[in-house]
């Protein structure tokens, strides 16, 4: 992974941080999100911080990579707050600026949310969903232990191009 390489969590008063990488990763990949970067750069700063506060009962994790001083990477997970869903967590906002690809760094944020997931009270399932053409995500996803659980057609359109989506999941035994 590097040396230099530091994955910590931030805290609601650096929202700034977060709001760079997550808008930087909406116009580099814009098939990889929902959301696009109009709508997102249009939040207010308030938004923003109140997305890193991790202070609730449901878990709500975010992890951040870090070369030196620079931002370079983002993960998330949260657990379903709906009663018949609270088995499951689900993982997003998923993104490595592309030269640190393949250098084990999204292996270790992936790995630090599915521990974090695990410990949660009631999570049985960790979800995801990922373009269909990512394939180096969705390979990522299935050495991490997720298996395909489905494909969803015209899932996202992005200008006139619609993308398919897999449905991952990792099945846990119930943390009580």
């Amino acid at each position: 992974m590097g040396k230099d390489i530091l994955l910590k969590k931030l805290k609601p008063e650096e929202w700034a941080e977060y709001k760079k990488i997550r808008l930087e990763s909406l116009q580099k990949e814009p098939t990889a999100f929902a959301m696009t970067y109009e709508e997102e750069a249009d939040r207010a700063d308030e938004l923003w911080a109140g997305k890193l506060d991790h202070s609730g009962d449901l878990l709500n994790y975010k992890i951040f990579a870090y070369d030196g001083d620079e931002i370079i990477g983002m993960a998330g997970v949260f657990q379903n707050e709906k009663t018949k869903l609270k088995h499951i967590s689900n993982i997003y906002g998923v993104y490595l600026r592309e030269s640190y690809r393949g250098r084990g760094i999204g292996k270790a944020m992936l790995d630090i949310l599915i521990k974090e997931a695990k410990k949660a009270p009631g999570v049985s399932k960790i979800s995801l969903s990922v373009n269909t053409a990512q394939i180096p995500a969705v390979r990522s996803y299935e050495k991490a232990g997720f298996r395909n659980a489905g494909k969803v057609e015209k899932e996202m359109k992005v200008g006139d191009k619609y993308y398919d989506e897999y449905i991952m999941e990792m099945l846990l035994p119930e943390n009580k």
